[in-house]
């Protein structure tokens, strides 16, 4: 534990409930809480909970929410601890109880007592590391787990299952994926505004690009897709992270906001510091 700790609740978790207007004060403590692994912690209190942003450092606008009425299936009230440890599945605990949460599906999935028998679903290693910090091994495991649920798709290589494991692609191999989208987020190339692959794509990269997607969609805005110019490509020299699979020139977003379309560019929109290039 670093030095200091532990601290109160209330001052270092900024726009917790403080029970004005009838409601539980939040800043006495909480019932449970779990990193989403987005940029967000879920935290729990008697029948419901908030959702707070962590690169924001404070809870999101709109809530507390009951539980019931956003997490299907789930203990509507007095949770002891939830766990994520990445991947499909989050675990819910009240009392002596437990309940497996599908992620894909929205949905508990599965439930029982906390014996002999209960056991975490296994997750592949690194699903809550940093994809920077991800081994070749630990990369190419957690793709084929995204493979395995729907979530991507390669192109090539052929992607090859066997009882043990992924046999194809093997770790050190550079991917192609097609479509070019993760979560319903397109990676949009300004440059062949049509293409439909990322190609020469390191596996560690094709993690963090996943993640990206979840991060940015975590909450308002809707964004419907990544301009880029370019990410597996790059100048002459083939050991540039470019032409590595290693790099992504992010140029620009496009979605919805409160039902109206926008469109934000690097260059026009963050490409000035107070009037003047950046």
């Amino acid at each position: 534990m670093d030095a200091g700790y532990p601290l109160p609740v209330g001052p270092g978790w900024a726009g917790l409930p403080t029970g004005a207007g009838g409601g539980p004060d939040w800043r006495t403590g909480i019932d449970a809480a779990v990193n989403w692994g987005n940029g967000k912690l879920y935290l729990f209190k008697g029948d419901a909970y908030v959702r707070y942003d962590i690169t924001a450092d404070r809870v999101d606008p709109g809530y507390p929410v009951k539980i019931a009425d956003r997490w299907t299936g789930v203990f509507p009230s007095g949770l002891d601890a939830v766990a994520y440890p990445g991947g499909r599945y989050a675990y819910f605990f009240r009392g002596g109880l437990y309940q497996r949460y599908d992620v894909d599906a929205d949905a508990v999935d599965a439930s029982g007592p906390l014996d002999a028998a209960f056991r975490l679903t296994p997750t592949p290693s690194g699903a809550v590391a940093p994809a920077r910090l991800l081994s070749l091994t630990q990369a190419n495991r957690l793709m084929a787990d995204l493979i395995r649920r729907g979530q991507l798709t390669l192109k090539s290589p052929a992607f090859v299952d066997g009882p043990s494991g992924i046999v194809s692609p093997t770790p050190t191999q550079r991917v192609v994926v097609s479509p070019p989208s993760f979560g319903g987020i397109r990676y949009t190339n300004q440059i062949a505004p049509a293409a439909t692959v990322i190609d020469n794509l390191d596996q560690c990269m094709l993690i963090a690009l996943y993640r990206l997607t979840r991060w940015i969609n975590s909450s308002a805005p809707d964004v419907g897709e990544l301009l880029h110019l370019g990410i597996g490509h790059g100048g002459p020299n083939p050991k540039d992270c470019h032409n590595q699979g290693r790099a992504l020139d992010l140029s620009g977003i496009t979605g919805e906001l409160d039902g109206t379309a926008f469109t934000r560019s690097v260059k026009q929109d963050w490409g000035t510091c107070r009037g003047r290039p950046a």
